[in-house]
């Protein structure tokens, strides 16, 4: 009898362990992925770009288009990488010559909407990664 309790008590201590690693893995992936994305999106949003001269608007438009690219590689889920690559095509059209002015004006809910899952996102989870300042602080 008490050797089938010792090995009962061992099993669930074992299969405790277990649920646990296993629980707390993705977690880990999931934080670092997180980290990941927001450093990406820190390092966008920490550019100023120069606009300056004729092509400036172009040039800085293709800087962010890579930018967003890879932010896309980075998104933790089908929904930020979507958003990011929507971003991405916006100023693509102004890389390949359209003026910004029109670029903006013919802004479409598909990009307004990719502009709002990222800033979600981020909010929600960027602070938590140790990227960017706390929101929740005033």
């Amino acid at each position: 009898m008490r050797r089938f309790v010792r090995a009962l008590v061992t099993s669930a201590l074992i299969a405790g362990l277990i649920a646990g690693t296993a629980a707390s893995a993705p977690a880990r992936v999931a934080e670092k992925s997180a980290k990941k994305f927001c450093e990406r999106l820190l390092a966008i949003s920490s550019t100023v770009p120069d606009v300056s001269g004729e092509s400036g608007f172009a040039d800085a438009s293709a800087a962010f288009v890579k930018q967003y690219k890879k932010l896309a590689k980075a998104a933790p889920t089908g929904e930020l990488r979507k958003a990011a690559k929507t971003i991405a095509k916006y100023y693509g059209r102004i890389a390949d010559g359209v003026d910004p002015n029109s670029a903006a004006a013919s802004y479409n809910d598909n990009e307004i909407e990719a502009i709002a899952t990222i800033t979600e996102y981020s909010l929600a989870n960027c602070p938590a990664a140790g990227v960017g300042p706390d929101a929740s602080q005033p």
